[in-house]
């Protein structure tokens, strides 16, 4: 085997954590950005009812509050990872086998137990 098949073969055995990691990261980055959008909208309606508002207009404002902070809890606690098919954080990346070439595993076995 050669060394070009060594290494695409180790290529192929993390490409899939590598393409779980990533998606992990665009869903961090996709949340972080919510979370930012949705206490923009809380401190805006915190402004809004320091103005002087109808009973009906307050009721309203309040409302729109209280579904911005659930919302950002919801965000908070979601676990985007489990029960996906493709679950890979339970994966270890071990390094792939050494596959050295018959002849550079003939001096591997020479150099730990001596000449024959």
């Amino acid at each position: 085997m050669t060394a070009g098949n060594g290494e695409a073969d180790s290529h192929a055995a993390i490409a899939p954590a590598v393409t779980h990691l990533a998606r992990l990261r665009r869903e961090a980055d996709l949340r972080a950005a919510s979370i930012k959008t949705h206490r923009d909208s809380i401190r805006r309606y915190k402004r809004i009812l320091q103005t002087n508002l109808t009973d009906l207009e307050r009721q309203f404002v309040v409302r729109r509050l209280a579904e911005e902070q659930s919302a950002i809890r919801n965000l908070s606690q979601a676990r985007t990872w489990e029960g996906t098919d493709d679950d890979l954080s339970h994966a270890v990346l071990a390094r792939p086998p050494n596959r050295a070439s018959p002849k550079a595993q003939e001096g591997l076995e020479v150099a730990a137990h001596g000449p024959a």
